[in-house]
């Protein structure tokens, strides 16, 4: 009688929690057609890779509320890209997504500049067009104060 006892009242003291923190944390967002969203998701991630696409050497410099970042792009020799363009956001924020104009410089390296009014984590991110097919490919990177 004791062990079920205990039994019943571990149980409780762990699904109870679970059930509470899996409803609150869960943000509602149901997704039509998964199957469809996973297999576009799973072509657009081989055309990263067999592209060799990647954002590398984020080096971000900050003068009060502006930002100036240094980044290279990698990608295969012979890959196109149609109307790449760079956006920077917060993870977790309600600031939104900014477009950061971008100059190409040598070897694959870009400069841009964005204001801000925080540090911390950023997200830079690549959009653009490989063989008809939109892809976007990211990296973090960090502002200090």
């Amino acid at each position: 009688m004791k062990v079920t006892l205990f039994i019943i009242l571990l149980a409780l003291i762990t699904i109870a929690p679970s059930i509470y923190y899996g409803n609150k944390l869960f943000d509602g967002k149901v997704t039509d057609k998964p199957y469809e969203t996973g297999l576009d998701y799973n072509k657009i991630k081989h055309i990263i890779e067999d592209n060799g696409l990647a954002l590398t050497n984020i080096k971000p410099a900050r003068e009060g509320e502006k930002v100036s970042i240094s980044f290279t792009m990698q990608m295969n020799e012979g890959t196109e890209l149609d109307g790449l363009t760079f956006y920077v956001a917060r993870p977790g924020s309600a600031s939104g997504t900014k477009t950061l104009k971008a100059d190409a410089g040598p070897d694959g390296a870009y400069h841009g500049s964005f204001e801000t009014d925080g540090y911390g984590n950023f997200i830079l991110e690549a959009r653009a067009k490989v063989s008809g097919t939109e892809i976007s490919f990211q990296n973090n990177f960090y502002i200090n104060q």
